[in-house]
C-alpha cells in the first residue's frame, strides 16, 4: 500500500514537472515570436518592457525549478526511509525515530492584539552582578503594552512579591493606563521588543562602563527606556510613544489585520506521534531529540498555523497545544525500550521502560512480549 502511494506521488510529480517545461516552452515561443515580429521597428521604451517580462519569467521559472527540487526531495526523503525501515527491526526504527532530528525554528501563531492596554507583558532583567553599584537593585522590571510596544522599566532588589508589587504599582499609577489582561513575556514578537530593549541597556551600559570605570547602570535606565520609546519599532512602522487613540484604528486596520486562514493538518485526531525535547545548547548530542513516552492526538485545533492538543494513553490531556514540528508520528506505536530488568521470576520479569518513571514498571513475558 506505501509503495502504491508513493508510485502515485512521483507520477504526480513528474506530470506536475512536464506540465510546467511545456507552459514554460510556450511561454518562451510567444515572447520570442513577438521580439521577431516586432524587432525592425521597435523602440527603447518596448525593449525596456521586453527585457522586464523575460526577467519576470526567469523569476518564476527558477521558483518553479526550486518547488520542484523540494518535491523530488520529499519523495527522496519517503523512498529513503521506506528503504531503512525495511532493513531495520522493530527496536532500530523506534531508536532511529527517537534520534531524528528536531526542527527548533519554524513559524508560530500570531499574537493578536485588539487595541491599546489590551495585553500587557511582564518580564525580569537580571543584573545582580552589579547591584552593590546599584543601591541594591539588582533586577528590572519591563513591562510593554503589546499593541504599541510601548515600554516600562523599574529597577527592583528582589523577585518578592512585596517589591514587584511596589514596582508594578508605580508603573501603573505613573502611566494612568490598566491593561485588560496580564501575561508573561511568550510570545516571539514580544520577546523581540525585550531583546531590543535589553540590547539598548546593555550597549550605553557598557559604553559607560569602560568610560567611568564603573557598573552603574541605574542612572542609566530613565534615558534609555526613553530612547526605546522613542525608536521606531520595525513591527508596528513607528514610534511606540506615538500611538494613541488616533493611529489606533490604522494599526488594527493594517499592522492587526489580515489573519490568514490556516492550511492543510499534518495530523489527525487518534494518530501516535512523539514529542520534540528541544535540546539546551550544551546537551549531550546523542540523548534522544524525541520523548520515548507516545500520546495521542486528541484535536486538531484550526489555527495559523494549525496545532494539536494531545493526550497520554491513559486518556490524561496534556497541557498546552503543539505545532506539527514538535510532533512525529510513530511508525510502530507498540514498541518500548526497556531500560533495566528489576526482577525475575520463571518466564515473567519486572521491567523499568526507558523514559517512563517506576509507576509504569510492569511484567512482562520475555518470550512473548520482548521482541
Amino acid at each position: 500500500m506505501l509503495e502504491s502511494a508513493i508510485k502515485n506521488y512521483t507520477d504526480t510529480v513528474i506530470e506536475k514537472s512536464n506540465k510546467a517545461k511545456r507552459l514554460e516552452l510556450d511561454s518562451i515561443n510567444s515572447k520570442l515570436s513577438n521580439i521577431e515580429h516586432d524587432i525592425q521597428n521597435i523602440d527603447t521604451d518596448i525593449a525596456a518592457q521586453y527585457l522586464r517580462a523575460l526577467d519576470s519569467f526567469k523569476t518564476i521559472t527558477n521558483q518553479k525549478i526550486d518547488d520542484l527540487s523540494n518535491d523530488l526531495g520529499d519523495v527522496k526523503g519517503v523512498l529513503e526511509d521506506l528503504l531503512l525501515n525495511k532493513a531495520m527491526g522493530p527496536r532500530e526504527q523506534v531508536v532511529r525515530e527517537l534520534h531524528k532530528p528536531a526542527r527548533i525554528k519554524f513559524k508560530r501563531r500570531r499574537f493578536i492584539q485588539y487595541g491599546l492596554d489590551d495585553t500587557s507583558a511582564t518580564d525580569l532583567a537580571q543584573l545582580d552582578q552589579y547591584s552593590r553599584e546599584n543601591k541594591g537593585y539588582k533586577y528590572i522590571l519591563v513591562v510593554i503594552d503589546c499593541f504599541s510596544k510601548y515600554l516600562w522599566a523599574k529597577p527592583v532588589k528582589s523577585k518578592s512579591a512585596p517589591d514587584i508589587t511596589k514596582a508594578m504599582e508605580i508603573i501603573l499609577k505613573s502611566s494612568n493606563r490598566i491593561p485588560k489582561s496580564w501575561c508573561r513575556i511568550m510570545a516571539k514578537v514580544l520577546q523581540q521588543s525585550v531583546s531590543k530593549f535589553d540590547e539598548k541597556i546593555q550597549d550605553p551600559t557598557l559604553q559607560s562602563f569602560t568610560l567611568n570605570g564603573n557598573h552603574k547602570w541605574l542612572e542609566l535606565l530613565n534615558k534609555v527606556t526613553e530612547d526605546y520609546n522613542d525608536t521606531k519599532h520595525r513591527t508596528i512602522g513607528m514610534k511606540p510613544k506615538n500611538v494613541d487613540s488616533n493611529s489606533e484604528k490604522k494599526l488594527l486596520d493594517g499592522v492587526y489585520s489580515h489573519i490568514k486562514v490556516a492550511g492543510k493538518s499534518k495530523f489527525k485526531v487518534g494518530d501516535t506521534v512523539r514529542i520534540s525535547k528541544q535540546k539546551h545548547l550544551f546537551e549531550k548530542g546523542y540523548t534522544p531529540n524525541w520523548t520515548t513516552e507516545l500520546f495521542k492526538v486528541s484535536k486538531v485545533k484550526i489555527t495559523n498555523p494549525v496545532t494539536y492538543l494531545l493526550e497520554d494513553y491513559q486518556g490524561n490531556p496534556i497541557s498546552g497545544g503543539f505545532y506539527e514540528e514538535e510532533l512525529q508520528k510513530t511508525k510502530q506505536p507498540e514498541i518500548y525500550l526497556v531500560e533495566q530488568v528489576l526482577k525475575k521470576k520463571g518466564n515473567k520479569i519486572l521491567v523499568k521502560w526507558l523514559g517512563f518513571d517506576k509507576s509504569h514498571n510492569s511484567w512482562i513475558d520475555k518470550s512473548k512480549d520482548i521482541v
